[in-house]
């Protein structure tokens, strides 16, 4: 959506029923940014939100576990640090 002032339009998103969908770009501040203007637009009950597969089992435990509140961790199976990157040219 463009405008010069996207705060006071109503932002977009998709709606079926009771159902709203906001469509993304992930890793992009931008839509970040857009995906909260919804939300406060919308003040939604409850959100679904997409999840990696691998952390699949992790969720359902955690998920078991309610009302008690778990952390789920995740992290790169192949870490490397910044400067590697940059020396191997992938960044």
């Amino acid at each position: 959506m463009c405008s010069e002032n996207a705060e006071t339009e109503v932002p977009f998103y998709l709606q079926q029923g009771h159902v709203y969908a906001v469509p993304v770009v992930h890793y992009n501040m931008e839509m970040a940014a857009h995906v909260r203007r919804v939300f406060e637009h919308l003040k939604p009950d409850c959100v679904a939100v997409e999840l990696a597969e691998t952390a699949e089992l992790k969720l359902l435990h955690a998920a078991s576990r309610l009302p008690d509140i778990s952390v789920v961790l995740s992290h790169d199976q192949n870490p490397q640090h910044p400067e590697e990157l940059l020396q191997r040219g992938a960044v």
